[in-house]
């Protein structure tokens, strides 16, 4: 469970005396020059810069303390791209007040890529597009219309599951009334415009069919910012022939981050409010046509994915006009259902929402439910069967990172304790679920209080990234801590990610590899499971969740003269 650790890497001991020369590199003060080059159509600012004595304490009675300047700059992503900032700290200046110019000054550049929202997306079940409803045209008498409960050769036949019938999937008949047949004619007010002559259409049978096209059905979780602040720091000798070059990466998942010698310190403190709150979705289900794989919509890839409000689905199938209407809901919520117009039960489905929007288009309308007509989405399917909606921002958003890199009158004390890990692990969990969990347990080694940085990074593609926690710590405590765990491809997969500890001031403390195992999506059509083949009452094999068994006539009837239950089991043999 705990393969590899990564050893812990120290620092040089503090100084706790001031320089004994005011123009050591590292000593900058508040007035230190900074040169602040943005790039072109993004700001970037300079918010702060103070003296500070920055200490540490590694037991109850020491303190290690060096000045140091630090320097909170903002970094802004915008539509002309990531977000750039150089500042170059060549002069200081002395405890006397005389500003000196530094022999080896300092060049910072930071960069900021253009930021993402990463939606995590949760497998719910299969819908189909179109549901329809077919209409079989019977006559009277032995070639009426058949859809009993319990009638082996319905007229719309039945849906079944390994052997079992689904309930309700026989769909309902309409006949003439005895009025209609000695009026005859067409009877206007009949569902599907029954001609009543004596030798006409009595009756009719009204089948739901599903269409060929289904979509997978995803929730959408909150968003998570993804961005990575670059620090490329350069020192330079006055004879330009010595250099010494350190690069650091921020990001939401790694805040904290120091160079190998200690002498700068960075953190990604967070961001500002944006101006425009994100986009929500997860009041949205998204819907991905899935199969047939050569259905054109299948192959169009993201520019047929929509967002639709939650309020248009009812996946148990018992409501009509919901995406996820099934046989329930076609016989048993229809009110006065044999008098009103075919397909009544069946509107508001997926096909209409695409329709609407592809009409929009036409019309040179922007369109309301197509993810094209909504931002800038990229979808993420690598060879693992990953997916995930990306959305490119659109507007500023701005950052916040501060640099320690030397200081003056206000004193600021980080308690610096070691820590390890204990243990780490996470049990096999269904991918594009919501149960993955890494449960890590981690332990102050050192006698006081103090603040750690737990990270979980360098995962497998398919896992969704994991943010930092920050944890406090009573000496010699110990602590649980869970991160939630979300595998964004459908597939059984193997993988591994990095935890590691560290300290206030951005130390490792300890690394350990997790592996773990996602087990497959399972997918499950819901209420709309199940097939037929056959008009006339064939039964044929189809997946289905809702059955019932089908019985005989002589078990359902067991009285000789039971004419009741012959008529409403549709036991017409029994009645011959």
């Amino acid at each position: 469970m705990i393969p590899t650790t990564i050893p812990h890497r120290g620092r040089s001991p503090h100084s706790t005396t001031a320089p004994s020369s005011p123009l050591l590199p590292g000593l900058l003060v508040l007035c230190g020059v900074f040169v602040v080059y943005a790039a072109l159509g993004v700001r970037a600012d300079l918010l702060a810069a103070s003296r500070v004595e920055m200490c540490t304490q590694e037991d109850r009675t020491a303190l290690n303390c060096e000045r140091k300047m630090v320097v909170t700059l903002s970094l802004n992503g915008g539509e002309q791209g990531g977000d750039q900032i150089e500042a170059v700290v060549d002069r200081v200046t002395d405890p006397n007040g005389v500003e000196q110019r530094l022999q080896d000054p300092w060049r910072i550049s930071l960069s900021k890529s253009i930021p993402t929202l990463r939606y995590p997306l949760t497998y719910r079940q299969r819908v189909n597009d179109a549901p329809r409803e077919e209409i079989v045209y019977k006559g009277y008498f032995f070639d009426t219309c058949a859809d009993g409960a319990f009638d082996p050769a319905p007229t719309c036949g039945w849906a079944v599951k390994d052997g079992q019938t689904i309930a309700y999937s026989q769909g309902f008949c309409c006949e003439c009334s005895l009025g209609d047949v000695v009026g005859g004619g067409p009877d206007q007010l009949s569902r599907a415009g029954l001609n009543c002559e004596l030798f006409g259409d009595g009756s009719s049978a009204h089948c739901l069919r599903m269409g060929d096209l289904w979509l997978d059905l995803f929730s959408v979780g909150s968003s998570t910012v993804l961005y990575n602040v670059d620090i490329d720091i350069l020192r330079v000798s006055s004879s330009n022939t010595n250099y010494a070059q350190s690069s650091l990466r921020l990001s939401p998942e790694k805040p904290n981050a120091a160079t190998q010698d200690g002498l700068l310190i960075a953190k990604l403190v967070g961001d500002f409010s944006p101006w425009m709150q994100y986009a929500v979705l997860q009041e949205k289900m998204l819907c991905v046509p899935a199969i047939p794989t050569q259905n054109a919509r299948v192959q169009q890839g993201i520019n047929a994915w929509m967002l639709l409000d939650k309020e248009n689905f009812a996946l148990d199938g018992t409501v009509c006009n919901k995406i996820g209407v099934s046989y329930a809901a076609f016989q048993n919520s229809q009110p006065n259902r044999c008098t009103v117009l075919p397909k009544s039960c069946l509107l508001n489905q997926p096909v209409d929402f695409y329709n609407k929007d592809i009409n929009r288009e036409q019309l040179g309308e922007r369109p309301e439910y197509l993810l094209r007509g909504l931002g800038e989405f990229e979808q993420v399917v690598d060879s693992t069967n990953q997916r995930y909606l990306s959305l490119t921002l659109d507007q500023i958003q701005t950052s916040v990172v501060t640099l320690e890199v030397s200081a003056d009158s206000i004193r600021y004390i980080t308690n610096v304790s070691p820590g390890r890990i204990i243990e780490a692990y996470v049990d096999q969990f269904e991918a594009q679920s919501r149960n993955g969990m890494l449960r890590v347990h981690v332990t102050n080694v050192g006698g006081i209080t103090a603040e750690f940085l737990l990270t979980v990074t360098e995962c497998s593609p398919n896992i969704h990234p994991v943010l930092a926690k920050s944890l406090s710590l009573a000496g010699a405590a110990k602590l649980w801590t869970v991160f939630n765990i979300y595998s964004e491809t459908q597939l059984e997969t193997n993988n591994v990610c990095t935890v590691s500890l560290y300290n206030a001031v951005g130390e490792l403390q300890q690394a350990v590899l997790v592996n773990f195992t996602s087990s497959a999506t399972e997918h499950t059509n819901g209420a709309q499971d199940g097939s037929t083949n056959s008009l006339e009452g064939a039964n044929t094999a189809s997946d289905g969740s809702h059955s019932i068994t089908l019985n005989s006539c002589e078990q359902m009837c067991t009285g000789l003269f039971d004419l009741g239950c012959f008529l409403t089991y549709a036991c017409w043999g029994e009645l011959v």
